[in-house]
């Protein structure tokens, strides 16, 4: 039987799962290749970045100022440090003042919070917190100024980050707790010193030509500079665009060639539907053949009426059944019978009658036969049975039984039945008397005539007191020869 083909169209899903991932990527690429920079984050108010805690050095005095007093100052000093904990002043440490009532301030943080943007979110908490502390609700101040330092050290805005912790101060300044001032006081210089360490100081500035002492001049970053580290501007990505011109002709030919892949699995799964079919219909025609094969073997070795083997299936089976006992010594029984009366029976009633006696001998005789055992239909009324293993002492008693068996059934039958019986003869077989099926078939005939002449309804073994039937009264008869006899 052909053994159906394999789909070809099982590649295609995994082309088009690869050409789907392909698209999509492209599709981000042109996506993310479209997206508008991203607006820097608004500058930070316009104070130094550092050193807003502590009042700014005095400008130097005009040259001349003193020429005619006396010197009368001290030698100069060495350059003292900053203050850790300075109170601010609100006009160098608060950020410009932001337009707008406090109303519209909390409208922007809640325009800030839904775009998830921290810069403008810590951006909006400020400006609100600013405006709060200008109002005087200081503490409606300290939450929002929180938030925007913990924003701060999250996203590492030091910027940010210093100019809410200079707030704070300034707003516990103004609810008279010094303590927490100076706490946050020194968290703004923390911020402070992070940023110059992410800078590169500015060269310092040449001392002056005038006697008077250089003062020391603090390290100050512009506000460019403070800008440029806090903000971590993203660069411009004008060169995502050249890629997707790029990409674009390598999608178009992706495309063309998943669509030519497309057809041609259509093409190839009509191709399969159309074998299958044909398939499909060489099977149920072998499955016809099939079975009128059968039939044929059946009517060709099987009797229509009774169900025993014809004669020449018989012959056969026998053949090696003979060949398989002589070569492991086993002897084989061999059983001729034909029904006594049958003739008069057909005159009397008809052939249906003779057809039912036909086969209430044929189940009578399956009854007592075992699996292995052969039974076949000479021809008209007469049988064949050949048993493995049956002997001289144990087939005549199989014999008798079956003989009994019969002319019970016949009497305990319909009227035509009555006058039904069998005759039996036997012949053996074996090591002594050969394997020949010829030479077994006559003897087990001549048993059969002398079952005849006795009388009928009964069964004889073969052996060498038996005279030979005359050819006139009862010819000799033989199986058909095959080529497997012996």
């Amino acid at each position: 039987m052909i053994e159906p083909r394999p789909l070809p169209r099982l590649l295609a899903p995994a082309t088009n799962r690869l050409l789907l991932l392909l698209f999509f990527v492209g599709v981000s690429a042109a996506a993310f290749a479209q997206q508008p920079d991203r607006p820097p984050p608004p500058p930070p108010p316009n104070h130094a970045p550092f050193g807003n805690d502590r009042p700014p050095p005095p400008p130097p005095p005009p040259p001349g100022w003193n020429a005619g007093a006396p010197n009368t100052q001290p030698p100069a000093a060495s350059p003292v440090p900053p203050a850790t904990a300075v109170t601010p002043e609100p006009t160098a440490a608060t950020p410009a003042v932001v337009e707008g009532s406090v109303a519209d301030l909390e409208n922007k943080l809640a325009d800030a919070r839904r775009s998830n943007d921290s810069q403008r979110i810590d951006s909006a908490l400020i400006r609100l917190a600013d405006a709060q502390l200008q109002a005087g609700q200081s503490n409606a101040a300290l939450p929002l100024l929180d938030e925007a330092v913990n924003l701060a050290d999250r996203y590492d805005d030091d910027a940010q980050g210093r100019e809410a912790a200079l707030m704070l101060a300034k707003a516990y300044v103004a609810l008279g707790d010094t303590g927490m001032s100076e706490t946050w006081t020194t968290r703004a210089e923390q911020f402070r010193e992070r940023i110059e360490r992410r800078i590169a100081p500015l060269p310092e500035a040449t001392a002056a030509t005038s006697n008077a002492a250089p003062a020391a001049v603090p390290v100050v970053a512009s506000d460019a500079q403070v800008a440029d580290v806090a903000n971590n501007t993203r660069a411009p990505t004008s060169h995502n665009t050249i890629w997707l011109w790029l990409l674009l002709p390598a999608f178009l030919l992706l495309a063309w060639a998943w669509l030519r892949s497309q057809r041609k699995a259509d093409d190839l799964q009509g191709e399969t539907e159309r074998l299958a079919r044909h398939q499909k219909h060489l099977r149920n025609a072998h499955e016809n053949l099939q079975q009128q094969a059968e039939h044929l073997r059946q009517t060709a070795t099987q009797d229509a009426l009774t169900g025993a083997l014809t004669r020449q299936a018989f012959a056969n089976d026998l053949a090696e059944l003979l060949h398989h006992a002589q070569h492991y010594g086993k002897p084989v029984a061999f059983l001729l019978f034909d029904l006594d009366h049958f003739k008069a029976v057909n005159d009397t009633y008809g052939h249906l009658a003779g057809d039912i006696a036909l086969k209430m001998v044929a189940g009578v005789v399956r009854e007592n036969l075992e699996s292995k055992d052969l039974f076949g239909r000479f021809g008209g009324d007469e049988f064949l049975i050949a048993c493995m293993d049956g002997d001289a002492t144990s087939t005549p008693t199989l014999a008798e039984n079956i003989r009994a068996s019969v002319r019970k059934h016949a009497l305990d039958g319909h009227d035509s039945l009555h006058e039904i019986s069998v005759s039996i003869g036997i012949a053996i077989a074996d090591r002594e008397q050969g394997y020949e099926m010829a030479a077994l078939f006559s003897r087990a005939d001549t048993a059969l005539y002398a079952a005849k002449r006795a009388g009928r309804d009964c069964v004889r073994l073969a052996d060498a007191n038996l005279a030979t039937p005359p050819g006139s009264e009862f010819p000799l008869r033989s199986l058909a020869a095959t080529p497997n006899d012996i």
